[in-house]
């Protein structure tokens, strides 16, 4: 018999951890930062100064489903770079929930919870630094979420772990795992039988 995948494991250990699947339950709206989140923190730097970033693909597949199932998707960078504005109109993220250039992010937080209509308990930030953790320090969120590569001080205080490094299926994890929580997965027998093994 083969070893569990990790990404297996790090899901029933998720789903065991009831007073946090309870939290997870009720977010409705999750901030994703970008560089070293949904990027692996790479930047292109040409003549011209700071190029691109690369995405991953397979993080994009679950943000539709989420949207679909009523979770509230906002992309933020404190840099001012349009490839966030890109892709989130890729992934049917509206203009107005891809956040760049802010001057802090609690801040930008707290404006899209009012606009919004959404509290802090059903807030979530998903991100790997300083800029980040200051979200949860500053109680604007209601949970911390990281990827396996973010500074080791910064993993002590998340909430969320994610089995991944940035750019590398940490939110389509994340993703999958709310929308299975909440019945709502477009894979929910698949998942199911996986973890019956």
């Amino acid at each position: 018999m083969q070893p569990k995948n990790p990404d297996c494991l790090w899901f029933k250990n998720m789903l065991a951890n009831e007073p946090l699947m309870a939290k997870l339950k009720n977010i409705k709206l999750v901030v994703f930062d970008i560089d070293g989140t949904l990027t692996d923190a790479g930047i292109y730097v040409d003549d011209e100064g700071e190029g691109g970033r690369v995405f991953s693909v397979q993080d994009g597949y679950a943000f539709r489903p989420a949207i679909a199932a009523e979770i509230t998707i906002a992309l933020m960078s404190g840099k001012n770079n349009t490839s966030t504005i890109h892709r989130g109109a890729m992934l049917g993220i509206p203009k107005e929930l891809c956040i760049v250039d802010m001057k802090t992010k609690p801040e930008a937080i707290r404006k899209l919870q009012a606009e919004h209509n959404f509290t802090a308990k059903q807030t979530m930030i998903v991100g790997d630094d300083q800029l980040d953790a200051v979200v949860k320090l500053e109680k604007c969120v209601a949970l911390f979420a990281c990827p396996n590569d973010a500074p080791f001080y910064y993993q002590a205080y998340a909430d969320i772990i994610l089995p991944r490094g940035g750019g590398k299926q940490a939110a389509r994890l994340l993703l999958d795992l709310m929308l299975y929580i909440n019945n709502k997965h477009f894979a929910q027998e698949l998942i199911a039988q996986a973890l019956a093994q």
